[in-house]
C-alpha cells in the first residue's frame, strides 16, 4: 500500500488491514465455490508484468488522507475528515463521490460508479441517479478505472512510464484540485513464483 502524508491512527491502519484481510478471504470462499461447480481456468502463459499507479499530487486539504490499495486492479481509499463536504468528480467530470458528517454518499447514476462495480453489483444497482450511502464512516475504498490502462503497455524488462492518472475533487464552493499520479509497467521480479 503507498499512502501520501499519512497520519492515519493505528486503529484506522489496522481497521483497513482488516477490510483487505476480509476482503481476500471473501475472494476464495466465493472463487473456490465458482471453480468447484465449473473447474478452473487453465492460466496459459504468467504475465511478464502489470501497470501500478503511483500517488505523486495530493491536494492540501484539511483532514484528507489517500492511499492506494495494491491489487490487481488496484484500488484508492479517500478518508475524509474535514468540516466542509468534499466532493470527488467522476470520469466525466459528474459528482461521484460524496463526502460530509454522515459519510459517504455515491451518485448511483455517475458513470463512473457503473464502470467500477462489478456484474453483480451492477445488477443489484438500478443507476436511477439517486444519492445512496455506501459508507456510514468517513472514509470509502473503490476500484477506480482510471487507475488503470485500456490497454496493455509493451512488456520491458524495467519499470517505465507508460502514463499518467488524475481525480479531481472539491470542497463545497471551491474549484476542483487533482489527485494524481503516474502509472508504471512494473515487470515481474525474478524472485516471484510462477503461477501454476
Amino acid at each position: 500500500m503507498v499512502c501520501w502524508g499519512c497520519d492515519m491512527s493505528s486503529s484506522m491502519t489496522y481497521a483497513v488491514r482488516r477490510c483487505v484481510g476480509l476482503l481476500a478471504i471473501g475472494t476464495v470462499v466465493l472463487c473456490s465455490g465458482t471453480a468447484a461447480a465449473h473447474g478452473v481456468e487453465e492460466i496459459k502463459e504468467v504475465p511478464p508484468g502489470r501497470v501500478v499507479a503511483d500517488l505523486e499530487t495530493l491536494p492540501e486539504i484539511d483532514g484528507l488522507r489517500v492511499m492506494l490499495l495494491d491489487g490487481v486492479p488496484q484500488g484508492i481509499l479517500v478518508s475524509y475528515h474535514g468540516d466542509r463536504e468534499l466532493v470527488v468528480q467522476g470520469l466525466e467530470g459528474e459528482p461521484f463521490l460524496r463526502f460530509d458528517a454522515d459519510g459517504v454518499m455515491v451518485n448511483t447514476g455517475s458513470v463512473t460508479w457503473r464502470a467500477s462495480q462489478s456484474a453483480a453489483m451492477k445488477a443489484r444497482d438500478n443507476g436511477d441517479g439517486q444519492w445512496k450511502q455506501v459508507s456510514g464512516s468517513s472514509s470509502y475504498g473503490w476500484m477506480d478505472p482510471r487507475l488503470r490502462l485500456d490497454q496493455a503497455p509493451a512488456p520491458s524488462a524495467e519499470r517505465t512510464a507508460v502514463g499518467a492518472w488524475q481525480i479531481a475533487i472539491a470542497l463545497a464552493d471551491e474549484a476542483p484540485t487533482p489527485i494524481a499520479g503516474r502509472l508504471y509497467w512494473q515487470p515481474r521480479a525474478s524472485t516471484e513464483p510462477p503461477v501454476h
